[in-house]
């Protein structure tokens, strides 16, 4: 999956599905999307979310595996097909966070989490079809949602505006460990 015609082909595919999730909700406030997580395991999904992650660089979380030594050795297609299985299976389990001190710029530290890098593909295959939904049912852009500064609270919130007429929310976080 390596090659440049394959990997346009498979961020092309996300897109597409992005688009018709987007549509889907735009032109119906009350549909519900019971099966989002049958696309977060899908192979061009997680191929996208791991491009996304390895352009990201960023350091490693509790495991201590870089992006860079996943790629050097070669594990990207193993690692893909590792996520995708438990994912299907439905026993994918987050890793806890590395915590370190970063510096703020007036003095002082500031806590910073970071996440494994199977975490953050994780993370961003489901970031990747479930803000279409969202953007699409509450009608402000994405960015709103999760600009710099927005605090976990403010994004729920307006997450639970945006499905509080329905009586099923699309995803739920505790699904995610099976």
């Amino acid at each position: 999956m390596s090659d440049g015609l394959t990997a346009r082909n498979g961020a092309d595919n996300v897109r597409k599905l992005q688009r018709a999730l987007y549509r889907t909700s735009k032109q119906d406030k009350d549909t519900r999307f019971y099966s989002l997580y049958d696309k977060v395991w899908r192979t061009d999904v997680l191929w996208e979310a791991w491009r996304h992650v390895k352009a990201n660089k960023g350091a490693p979380g509790v495991d201590g595996k870089a992006i860079e030594e996943i790629v050097e050795t070669g594990q990207e297609e193993a690692m893909i097909k590792k996520l995708q299985a438990a994912l299907r299976e439905k026993r994918y389990q987050f890793a806890p966070v590395r915590l370190v001190e970063i510096p703020k710029p007036k003095g002082g530290t500031r806590p910073l989490g970071i996440a494994t890098v199977e975490d953050r593909v994780v993370q961003t295959a489901r970031t990747f079809t479930t803000a279409p939904t969202v953007t699409g049912r509450s009608g402000t852009p994405s960015r709103r949602l999760w600009r710099f500064g927005t605090t976990c609270l403010t994004v729920l919130g307006a997450l639970w505006r945006s499905t509080s007429s329905r009586t099923s929310i699309a995803f739920r976080t505790a699904s995610w460990s099976g």
